[in-house]
């Protein structure tokens, strides 16, 4: 799933905790609904200020919760020697950005099974320091709060032992089938199917509280649910990707010969150069040699009357090439293709040492994808790749 708006927050144990744009979202929500809601009914004489602090603090902590929920299963990971470079907090919780998939059933067990464990120590952590301010003293809104952590961990370790892909429980399930059938695909393949059945659960159980209750609150279950059918199919199509493009290089697909521009070439030569890839929007300006200048996209010269092409250089439009569209030629493709969707385009520039050796699109891996697929998932050639 593609990230594009994450700021850095933090790094710890040299991994990146991201947030979302979407996070924002969220952080008006909780705090609206613990303000409103949850505090009112065990603060009844609170100060309308004081709600509003608790329902923002009730929202940080539920967000340190969740890093340190996903921040235990990278640091799992890791010793398991798979490396996990960033976190992304969004609106529907987080997620640690994995490259690979497990190299074992007991490395898939173990990091999936960290971050629930980890949200049940946040929670017995809060219920002992509530107990103890209930013992010393402590004000009322500072036992509401402890109450609130230890519920909301309490509640996200039981949700995410969900036995449904992607959710911890269903990778759990997963590499429990993987111990046992040898074969990564068919638990997977599974696993992505259970959970697919809780989301349509989940989008069955929002549309009955919405018409049973009156309560808009079943939006919220629709969309969780929804996003969890989404990740499933994801997760199980990425696999097959994975396995199709296994160990060949980004080289192996390139374009060895595409269209580049010369820096001394206007708007009308490049409109009249024919693509050799479908939909293309961007461009390498090289010199001859093909080291790099920077590139063009066409969608930037649309300011230009087609009358007009001629008199302005291709200069005027160049920008740098950023490294999110490099990549190296003895890169994996599998991790090509993780770039694009990282970058939202579907083009890199195959690049070494500065000079352009060639591009990489998507519809070089797709093929291949496809061939790949083809004996073993249908009985016609023409079937279209499910992503």
């Amino acid at each position: 799933m593609p990230f594009a708006g994450s700021l850095t927050l933090i790094r710890i144990f040299g991994i990146r905790v991201q947030m979302h744009w979407t996070l924002l979202i969220l952080a008006l929500l909780i705090t609206w609904s613990l303000a409103a809601g949850w505090f009112p009914s065990v603060l009844a004489e609170a100060r309308p200020v004081l709600l509003i602090l608790l329902g923002l603090a009730g929202a940080i902590g539920l967000f340190i919760s969740i890093a340190i929920h996903e921040l235990s299963h990278a640091l799992v990971a890791r010793r398991f020697h798979m490396p996990i470079e960033r976190i992304t907090l969004f609106l529907f919780g987080g997620v640690a950005h994995m490259d690979d998939e497990p190299p074992s059933p007991k490395a898939e067990f173990w990091m999936a099974i960290a971050g629930p464990i980890a949200s049940l120590l946040l929670a017995f952590i809060a219920l002992i320091a509530t107990r103890i301010g209930v013992a010393w003293g402590a004000p009322e809104w500072a036992l509401a709060l402890g109450a609130y952590f230890a519920s909301i961990n309490l509640t996200v370790a039981i949700f995410n032992m969900l036995p449904g892909y992607p959710l911890d429980g269903g990778r759990v399930l997963r590499a429990i089938l993987w111990a046992a059938r040898k074969d990564i695909v068919s638990a997977t393949r599974v696993s992505s199917t259970i959970g697919q059945f809780f989301g349509f659960a989940l989008i069955t159980l929002g549309v009955i509280g919405i018409f049973a209750t009156g309560n808009f609150g079943g939006f919220w279950t629709i969309l969780i649910g929804g996003l969890i059918i989404r990740f499933a199919r994801q997760s199980y199509v990425a696999l097959l990707v994975k396995q199709a493009l296994q160990g060949a290089s980004v080289q192996t697909f390139m374009d060895p010969d595409p269209v580049v521009v010369g820096p001394d070439a206007t708007v009308g030569a490049l409109m009249r150069i024919p693509p050799k890839i479908d939909d293309q929007l961007i461009y390498p300006i090289a010199r001859e040699d093909k080291s790099l200048i920077g590139l063009v996209d066409l969608r930037k010269t649309k300011s230009v009357p087609p009358d007009q092409w001629d008199q302005h250089a291709i200069q005027e439009f160049a920008e740098p090439l950023p490294n999110d569209i490099q990549i190296q030629p003895d890169a994996r493709a599998d991790t090509a293709l993780s770039k694009m969707n990282e970058a939202g385009t579907t083009e890199l520039m195959v690049v070494k040492d500065n000079h352009l050796l060639g591009v990489l699109s998507i519809h070089s891996l797709v093929r291949q994808v496809q061939l790949h697929l083809r004996p073993r998932s249908t009985p016609t050639p023409n079937r279209p790749l499910p992503i």
